[in-house]
């Protein structure tokens, strides 16, 4: 099908490296037919290809809705400032969209070592709560309906929606200014008929950075949003008479999250107290918010201006593998073909059982470091005998799908050893 026009935003605040990092990983999108949209109370220079709102409301849902009626596209994607998407994401992820049913797609989500799943397939019943979804065939993914009570739900740092259904809905409702605000959304959609796709290949890395309402170890400053956006979010959507439960099953959910951050050594046996006063002032006040009735406000008048990419002509990936003694040589590799458009990822394996790390590079690559011996999944042992070749290889596997890599070349020192295809 044609490449349907997608308006991406991004809602930043108080995080312009994180943005910047982001949006320098964007700069290698397969997809081609974009535009960006950054809602945000940060003072950054970037291209004029770069649509900037500045909004400075801590409320995401509001800043979200802002960004809508900037968008000019038929899709509208959302993606946040401590994540970075894979070069295929966009593409993966708008697939769906030839079924005229599928208003809502969503991907896969990894966390902050780039390896370990934070987020797969979830639904979610009328009091906010989630449970899993399958996935028949992660290689195709699924498209999920209404079950029950039970609606499909994506995750906001990776999902798209159709234009249309937010105009229909009236976008995000700003009375969640922070958790369930997506849900709130995913739930509505399904209600009316529309249909949610999930997609494994859609991948992006989540890093969890600090903010305003956590710590940079993801420990709560306060739980006030939490609690009301739960307490909103059973009166919009749940039965009254449940609430109670509800509450307490919410309650006791918080409670043995911070007595294990607590064993943990993240907060002290005093913050556990004060963070749930904050969740129960939140809960009060949430069951006080008046329903809102969601109205965009007319589009911003603006021409779609796709984001300029580096040479998309050679939008193909390639790998750069050796040890820590080819460091220097490696990065400099790695920063000379990205410069021309390339998708680099670059192995840089030191000599031990290290856990690896994969993550985004500023400089324009993509990284993964660890034990040549090393695991890098947690299923596998703990120690497994490999050479700079059959190490990368292995890992290329898992990422080839993902980086269009076409091939592998390995460093010993200063020289390219091997080159495989």
């Amino acid at each position: 099908m044609d490449e349907p026009k997608v308006s991406l935003v991004i809602v930043s605040r108080d995080r312009p490296d994180g943005l910047r990092r982001l949006l320098c990983s964007l700069q290698f999108q397969c997809y081609r037919n974009f535009e960006i949209i950054v809602v945000t109370n940060s003072v950054i220079t970037v291209s004029n290809q770069v649509c900037i709102v500045p909004f400075d409301d801590p409320n995401i849902s509001a800043a979200r809705n802002v960004g809508i009626e900037h968008s000019q596209g038929d899709l509208v994607a959302f993606c946040d400032d401590d994540a970075i998407p894979e070069p295929t994401w966009l593409e993966h992820l708008v697939a769906p969209f030839s079924d005229k049913a599928v208003g809502i797609a969503g991907g896969f989500v990894r966390g902050r070592n780039g390896i370990d799943f934070q987020w797969k397939a979830q639904q979610v019943n009328q009091f906010g709560f989630d449970k899993p979804s399958v996935i028949e065939d992660e290689n195709e993914g699924q498209i999920f309906g209404q079950q029950g009570a039970w609606c499909p739900k994506v995750q906001g740092t990776n999902c798209v929606f159709r234009k249309s259904l937010l105009t229909e809905l009236g976008g995000f409702d700003e009375n969640f200014k922070f958790y369930l605000d997506e849900t709130d959304l995913c739930y509505r959609a399904s209600k009316q008929g529309w249909l949610t796709a999930i997609v494994p290949k859609a991948e992006v890395q989540h890093g969890f950075s600090e903010s305003a309402r956590r710590t940079a170890m993801r420990v709560p400053k306060s739980l006030f949003a939490e609690g009301s956006s739960k307490a909103y979010f059973c009166k919009k959507h749940g039965s009254g008479a449940n609430s109670v439960q509800e509450f307490d099953r919410f309650r006791g959910e918080q409670n043995q999250r911070l007595i294990q951050m607590m064993v943990s050594g993240l907060i002290a046996p005093r913050d556990v107290q004060m963070l749930l006063s904050t969740l129960e002032k939140g809960l009060s006040v949430g069951q006080k918010l008046t329903l809102k009735n969601q109205v965009l406000s007319k589009d911003k008048q603006r021409a779609f201006t796709t984001y300029m990419k580096k040479n998309e002509a050679n939008r193909s990936g390639v790998v750069l593998a050796g040890s820590v003694l080819s460091r220097r040589t490696l990065e400099k590799a790695a920063i000379k073909a990205s410069g021309t458009g390339k998708i680099v990822t670059l192995f840089c394996w030191s000599f031990t059982t290290l856990f690896h790390r994969r993550y985004f590079d500023e400089r324009g690559f993509w990284r993964q470091s660890g034990g040549l011996f090393g695991k890098s999944t947690r299923e596998a042992a703990y120690f497994q005998y490999a050479t700079v070749l059959s190490r990368s290889k292995l890992e290329l596997n898992w990422l080839q799908k993902l980086r269009k890599t076409d091939k592998l070349s390995v460093y010993r020192f200063n020289k390219v050893l091997t080159v495989t295809k």
